[in-house]
Formats: C-alpha cells, sequence, structure tokens
C-alpha cells in the first residue's frame, strides 16, 4: 500500500519520475481499479450536497462509474490515433495504465466537497474542479510524451487536436446551418406564402 501511495504522490508532484515506474510496474487491472474507485470516492462525495437521496444516489454512482470507464478509453484511443498519426511510437496500453493512475487526481475534490456541503458554498467546488481538471489536462500531456516520445509542443497539439476538430466541426455546421436558414428566409420574403 506505501508503494501506491508513493506512486500517487510522485504521480502529483514529480510527475516525470512516476510515469516510467507506472508503466514498468503497476497493470493495466490496477488502473481500471482506481478508475473505479475514484471515480466512485468522488461522485459520493459530490453528492453530499443533500440534491439527491437514496436509490438514486446508487444510480447516479453507478452510471458516473460507467461514463468514466467510456471516456477513459475514448480519450487513450482517440489520442492514441492522434500521436501515431503526429509521428508518434507507443502503446495505448501504456497510455491507459497511465491516464487510468491521473484519476487519482480527483479525490482531491473531497475535502473541498465536504467544506462546501457543511458551508453551502458551491464557488469553492467550481474553482476546485476547473483547477483539478486543469493539472489533469497537464498530466496528460506529460503522459503523451512520456508513452509516445514527443516534443513538448507535439504532445500539447496531440491533446488539444480532437477538442480543435471538434469545434471545427461544429462551427462549420452551425455556418451550414444558417446560410440554409438565410436562403429559406430570403425565399419566404421574395415569395411570402398567401393566405
Amino acid at each position: 500500500m506505501g508503494s501506491l501511495l508513493e506512486t500517487m504522490y510522485d504521480l502529483l508532484l514529480k510527475p516525470q519520475k512516476a510515469m516510467p515506474e507506472i508503466m514498468q510496474t503497476k497493470s493495466l487491472k490496477q488502473s481500471l481499479l482506481v478508475v473505479l474507485f475514484c471515480t466512485m470516492l468522488t461522485t459520493w462525495g459530490g453528492l453530499t450536497t443533500g440534491l439527491f437521496s437514496g436509490t438514486s444516489q446508487i444510480i447516479i454512482v453507478f452510471f458516473d462509474m460507467i461514463g468514466s470507464l467510456f471516456i477513459w478509453g475514448a480519450a487513450a484511443a482517440i489520442w492514441h490515433l492522434f500521436a501515431e498519426l503526429t509521428g508518434g511510437c507507443g502503446q495505448i496500453k501504456q497510455l491507459l495504465k497511465l491516464l487510468g493512475f491521473i484519476y487519482f487526481i480527483d479525490v482531491l475534490l473531497m475535502p473541498i466537497y465536504l467544506v462546501a456541503a457543511v458551508t453551502s458554498s458551491a464557488g469553492i467546488v467550481v474553482v476546485a474542479t476547473i483547477l483539478v481538471w486543469i493539472w489533469k489536462g497537464v498530466l496528460s500531456i506529460f503522459v503523451l510524451k512520456a508513452v509516445y516520445g514527443m516534443s513538448g509542443a507535439k504532445a500539447v497539439l496531440v491533446f488539444f487536436l480532437p477538442f480543435l476538430i471538434f469545434v471545427g466541426i461544429f462551427l462549420c455546421s452551425m455556418l451550414l446551418a444558417g446560410s440554409l436558414m438565410m436562403t429559406m428566409f430570403n425565399e419566404l420574403m421574395v415569395n411570402p406564402p398567401q393566405i
């Protein structure tokens, strides 16, 4: 247990030291357990606000665990694809291991959830959650560098490329929908319906 806690500490504060150790000594099963445990713990902690009770809490925790597993696998698959396309060379198994262990950072939100539940302050939860997401993003970039042996700039590109493609597709679809609406509107103005 001490070894796992030391690994988590190193991952939080010394990621370049912890990542090679995780890739060599930890299994994918351990990473899966970290994802499930941390997701369950933080979801249950987030539910301490009292909005949900009884059976609905169990259902929310269950679906959050399923969602976390999906996001964990989908993120690894997408980043692996873009890393390979940009010339990186690595294994998706190593990427899954490291991304799974990054979920441990969510446990840092537990004390903040408890403080927010006692003080009824939602602002602290929002700020802390954003800070944890930013740190998880930075660690994900370190993971891409470690697994695929790429430079920092290329790892940042691979990290943001799926988001940029999604935003590009969204903007193009909005422009297309807007131009279709303008065409239909112009047609209505030229030939108004007769009643």
